[in-house]
């Protein structure tokens, strides 16, 4: 099978205006990217025609007074963060991922229970601010919903609760929600990866499913079958729209062989999860999650977003799902979300 070439351009290459069909946008993430897709789409609704979740969990769902905030709150008053968080670095090196499941539950240990009215009526309160879109942008859009039966990292519980606050806003008819048997914390393929009950590196399981197609199709009704990736994944410049700590200075973006020339292509955004960037898993998630064969063989370019290591804060490259870049972290104000929109604004405009 041939791959999609890379080109020789790193950090240099400039992220290139292909003019696609504004109203053909959609998003979808894996994990920590999978949040960052709800909070993406919550933010920027009305550019959105739909989304899909992978194991993530709700907007606002980690808020800045919960445990996360109070945590970051005390490293950036340099409180000795540096024994807690080497030894969740290190247990992550050595493939000892209960940390990632103590994260996941560590708002109910602390009495803070999934709290669903509290992200609806956080939603409610800064779309009033202006800091969000007006959710009724959401009403006819397509929502695919993810989640592994048998995932101790990312509990089904909590794709439970992304559910039902996506029903607030969209019709069940709307939504397409799977439970895949006998699957662990990974991204489904439908041939390539680690057992499809494995939770390892690099979270790309073959479980006989295909996420990406799966969920392209339900966002974008009935697509032709998957193709050889003979298109270009390009890397560009992503420091361009982002000044801070914890997106890498390149991203990646798939170009299908129709859409080299702009015209009339659709976008699709992909947001990895923790541990899937470049510095943990090198080209594995923009290569091997399944979207470039559906988006070749669809007219569908996928920009690949990616973050990077930080030095005491988020070293496994997780998007900031909880504040610890910034309190607005899930609204227009926040770094991640201001530099994706940009880099939306800059594909969708004319050439």
């Amino acid at each position: 099978m041939r791959c999609a070439s890379i080109d020789a351009v790193m950090e240099g290459h400039t992220l290139e205006a292909y003019g696609v069909d504004t109203s053909q946008v959609s998003l979808s993430g894996f994990s920590s990217g999978g949040h960052m897709a709800v909070q993406v789409h919550v933010t920027y609704s009305s550019i959105f025609t739909g989304i899909a979740v992978f194991s993530g969990a709700t907007y606002y769902q980690f808020s800045k007074d919960k445990l996360f905030g109070a945590m970051m709150k005390c490293l950036k008053q340099e409180i000795n963060p540096s024994g807690f968080l080497n030894d969740i670095y290190n247990m992550a090196v050595a493939g000892n991922f209960d940390i990632d499941k103590l994260i996941f539950n560590l708002t109910d240990s602390l009495n803070e229970k999934i709290d669903l009215p509290t992200s609806i009526n956080e939603t409610h309160k800064m779309a009033r601010a202006q800091k969000i879109d007006d959710p009724s942008h959401m009403a006819r859009q397509n929502i695919y919903l993810y989640t592994a039966e048998k995932d101790t990292i990312v509990a089904p519980a909590f794709m439970d609760i992304v559910y039902k606050y996506y029903l607030n806003f969209v019709s069940n008819s709307n939504i397409k929600y799977v439970k895949l048997p006998n699957a662990q914390h990974g991204m489904p393929t439908n041939n390539f990866g680690k057992p499809c009950n494995s939770q390892e590196l690099p979270f790309i399981n073959n479980c006989n499913y295909s996420g990406a197609g799966e969920a392209l199709s339900h966002i974008y009704g009935r697509l032709n079958p998957p193709t050889n990736p003979m298109g270009r994944l390009i890397p560009f410049n992503q420091a361009e729209f982002y000044s801070g700590s914890y997106l890498h200075d390149t991203g990646y973006i798939y170009v299908p062989t129709a859409c080299k020339g702009g015209g009339a292509c659709r976008l699709h955004v992909v947001f990895h999860g923790c541990m899937q960037n470049p510095e943990w898993g090198g080209d594995i998630f923009y290569q091997k999650a399944g979207f470039n064969e559906w988006a070749e063989s669809n007219d569908i370019i996928v920009l690949y977003p990616q973050t990077k290591n930080g030095k005491i804060i988020n070293q496994a490259g997780c998007w900031d799902f909880f504040g610890y870049e910034n309190p607005d972290f899930y609204n227009n104000q926040g770094p991640q979300i201001k530099a994706i929109k940009a880099m939306i604004d800059r594909i969708t405009a004319r050439r």
